[in-house]
C-alpha cells in the first residue's frame, strides 16, 4: 500500500479497521493532516451543528407561534406603553413572576414576594434578578422609539438567519477544538515516546494525534445527535 494514493476515505476507513496504517501515516505532511481534520469537521461537525441548527429554528417557530396567539396588541410610544387586554397579565413559574399592568395599579412590592421577576408597568419596567438585584428601566429614556406587535411580528423571522450564525461558528469551534485535542494527545505521546525511545519527532506525534481523534469524533457525533447522556 503506498499512502501517497490513499484518499480521505480510505484514510477514514483505516483508522477505524487498521491500527498499523499509522506507520504510513508518518509520510504525509502536516497540510495534509490538517486537510483531513477539515474534511472529517466538515462531516461530522455539520451533521452536530445542522442539528442544533434545526432545534434553535423549531424553537423560534414556537415563539412565533406563542407571539402570535398570546401577546395581545400593544403600543410602546412617547415613553408610554399601551396594551389592548384586560389588565393585570400574570404569569406565575415557581418563584418567578412576570405581571403587566399599564394602569399602575399593581405595586412594585409584588414582587418581593417571589425570587425574581418583571412587572411592567405604562411608563416603566422593574426587574428583580435577585434579592440582592432590581433595575429599573424607564420607557422615556428610549426617546422617540415606537415600537407595536405588528412591527415586531414582520422582525421575529428574521431570528432564523441566526441558523447560519450557529453552523458556521460550530464548525470553526469544532475545527479548533479539535486541534487543541490532537495538541494535548501529542504531548502524552511525548512521554510513551521518551519511555519507549522510538525517536518520533513531535510534528509525526501531532500528526498521529490528528489522525487518531477520527473514532472520539464519531463517537461524540452519536452522542450528541441521539442525545445519550
Amino acid at each position: 500500500m503506498e499512502n501517497e494514493k490513499m484518499n480521505v476515505f480510505k484514510k477514514f476507513y483505516k483508522n477505524l479497521i487498521d491500527f498499523k496504517s499509522y506507520r504510513y501515516f508518518h509520510k504525509e505532511t502536516m497540510g495534509r493532516a490538517f486537510l483531513y481534520l477539515l474534511l472529517i469537521t466538515l462531516i461530522f461537525g455539520g451533521i452536530i451543528s445542522a442539528k442544533t441548527a434545526y432545534n434553535y429554528n423549531t424553537g423560534v417557530s414556537k415563539v412565533i407561534t406563542y407571539f402570535n396567539d398570546k401577546v395581545p396588541d400593544f403600543t410602546l410610544e412617547n415613553g408610554e406603553l399601551n396594551v389592548d387586554a384586560d389588565m393585570p397579565i400574570k404569569n406565575v413559574s415557581g418563584n418567578d413572576i412576570m405581571i403587566i399592568d399599564t394602569t399602575n395599579d399593581t405595586s412594585e412590592s409584588i414582587l418581593d414576594n417571589y425570587d425574581t421577576g418583571i412587572l411592567i408597568t405604562k411608563d416603566k419596567m422593574i426587574q428583580k434578578k435577585s434579592s440582592l438585584q432590581t433595575t429599573v428601566t424607564q420607557f422615556s429614556s428610549l426617546g422617540n422609539l415606537r415600537l407595536t406587535k405588528a412591527m415586531l411580528k414582520s422582525y421575529i423571522p428574521f431570528l432564523k438567519i441566526g441558523s447560519i450564525f450557529i453552523i458556521g461558528c460550530m464548525l470553526i469551534w469544532f475545527y479548533l477544538s479539535k486541534l487543541f485535542s490532537a495538541l494535548l494527545i501529542s504531548l502524552i505521546g511525548l512521554i510513551f515516546n521518551s519511555v519507549m525511545d522510538t525517536k518520533l519527532d513531535y510534528g509525526n506525534l501531532y500528526k498521529f494525534s490528528i489522525y487518531s481523534l477520527t473514532v472520539p469524533i464519531i463517537i461524540k457525533t452519536i452522542i450528541k445527535f441521539f442525545n445519550i447522556n
